[in-house]
């Protein structure tokens, strides 16, 4: 995730982003470095990118690009891409991402104006997944001091089956976590049948006891 150095939520952002093993760079450029993710190491479920110590003939920080994400027992390796807090430089792209890669013809139209007023609100809240500059991926992790709410999960159909929707889910639930969350509940289609496996897969189940109910609120 680009962490910009002296803006509201870094902090944050960083150490939900550290605990599943994204590495934190502040300050290696002028507005923060990206966080890589890659391949996960036997025994080391994060890992930190730091500087080797002087004189220890260990690579620097070019060499280290492909980072420890997750853990032996469920990996995250994503390798290249990194995640970050969604700006409203992003917004253009990220209403004609949303257009490509998260099926739903049966929602609201997206805005320019309903994203401004999330990032606006809760600037942590859309997670957007990068490679090389490409937007790739994207979840809303939504709080609202009582629940948890996973909705805009999507990843592009060119990076499918990389694990980047799993990465995307970890670091919202572990922003849940840092915020006190208990439950994350999520909205998934009811015949996208991709996306239940991707949900299952990350340990999430259909409550049958609960519907969803809805109605349009429209200006008076």
């Amino acid at each position: 995730m680009h962490v910009h150095v002296g803006q509201p939520g870094d902090a944050e952002f960083a150490q939900v982003a550290g605990h599943v093993g994204v590495a934190a760079r502040t300050g290696c450029r002028r507005h923060g470095g990206p966080l890589p993710t890659g391949p996960a190491g036997a025994g080391h479920p994060s890992t930190l990118e730091q500087d080797p110590a002087p004189g220890s003939g260990a690579p620097g920080r070019s060499a280290h690009r492909r980072r420890v994400v997750g853990s032996a027992r469920y990996p995250l390796a994503v390798p290249e891409v990194s995640l970050r807090p969604a700006t409203g430089a992003d917004i253009p792209d990220l209403l004609a991402f949303w257009q490509a890669a998260a099926e739903d013809a049966h929602r609201p139209a997206d805005t320019a104006r309903a994203v401004e007023a999330l990032v606006a609100r809760d600037p942590e809240a859309l997670i957007l997944a990068v490679d090389g500059g490409s937007l790739v991926g994207s979840v809303i992790a939504g709080w609202d001091g009582w629940r948890c709410h996973l909705y805009r999960l999507a990843v592009a159909p060119t990076h499918r089956g990389r694990g980047i929707g799993r990465l995307l889910i970890a670091v919202a639930e572990e922003r849940f976590r840092r915020l006190g969350g208990t439950r994350a509940d999520a909205m998934v289609l009811v015949d996208n049948e991709p996306a239940h496996r991707a949900w299952r897969a990350a340990g999430y189940t259909p409550q049958a006891e609960w519907a969803r109910w809805v109605k349009p609120l429209r200006s008076e």
